[in-house]
């Protein structure tokens, strides 16, 4: 039984977006943990909203490790924490489910290796 109704070479060919910055909202925050160090780590999917077809309703993971005091990063994991609340109008001591359904912005840049090229957020920015 064939897995799809067309064949492959008639589907769109996936293209990634041109980098820069783009209008997003955070749809899904989940925390979890680095996979090296088992560090506490926020996993944010920000979805694209766009006038473009070929870019809007994308959507894309940005990783963001929380501050650890054993950490040799700590000042530098406090700042960019500091910044990402920030940029997303979070105060206070805020829980996971703060981060959903937050407007931003976000910077996409475009990393190569082995496997291609990919889009990934580097930023996330205030809306």
């Amino acid at each position: 039984m064939a897995l799809f109704d067309m064949d492959v070479g008639d589907m769109p060919e996936f293209k990634n977006p041109d980098p820069g910055e783009y209008d997003a909202i955070i749809t899904k925050a989940e925390l979890t943990e680095t996979k090296k160090n088992k560090d506490p780590m926020i996993v944010l999917t920000a979805r694209i909203n766009s006038d473009d077809p070929d870019v809007n309703g994308t959507s894309y993971k940005y990783y963001h490790v929380l501050p650890v005091k054993k950490s040799d990063f700590y000042q530098m994991q406090l700042k960019s924490t500091r910044a990402l609340c920030e940029n997303l109008g979070i105060d206070g001591n805020p829980e996971v489910d703060d981060f959903e359904n937050v407007e931003c912005r976000i910077l996409l840049e475009i990393t190569s290796n082995d496997n291609g090229e990919f889009a990934n957020i580097k930023r996330i920015l205030a809306a």
